[in-house]
């Protein structure tokens, strides 16, 4: 729900409320500094969740151009300090997820036009 306020005619305040319809399927996300990956196990840590990263994940990173790739990805981990991100399911236990998108930033990176 969003609810917002903006000023109208005598200095009154308007209020309008919105309902955002929840999503059809639950939708989980994380952000933080990646401590651990795993290329073989297509599995890397961020910020304490163990984030799964399948072969149909759309996939960022610098350097992936047009045709990003899991080995390419994984490559472009430092671990302890690249910034990672992934959105997606959450994962059959706690602290898991299946990522659907995921992005690896490194220091000293950032993207582009």
């Amino acid at each position: 729900m969003i609810v917002s306020g903006y000023p109208a005619a005598g200095g009154n305040v308007a209020t309008r409320v919105e309902r955002i319809a929840p999503p059809s399927s639950p939708t989980a996300a994380v952000e933080g500094v990646v401590s651990a990956d795993s290329a073989s196990s297509d599995m890397l840590t961020v910020a304490g969740v163990s984030v799964t990263v399948g072969p149909t994940a759309r996939l960022f990173y610098t350097g992936a151009g047009s045709t990003p790739s899991l080995p390419g990805f994984f490559a472009a981990i430092t671990p302890n300090s690249s910034i990672g991100a992934a959105f997606g399911a959450p994962g059959s236990t706690a602290g898991t997820l299946s990522a659907s998108d995921a992005a690896v930033l490194n220091l000293g990176v950032h993207w582009g036009d």
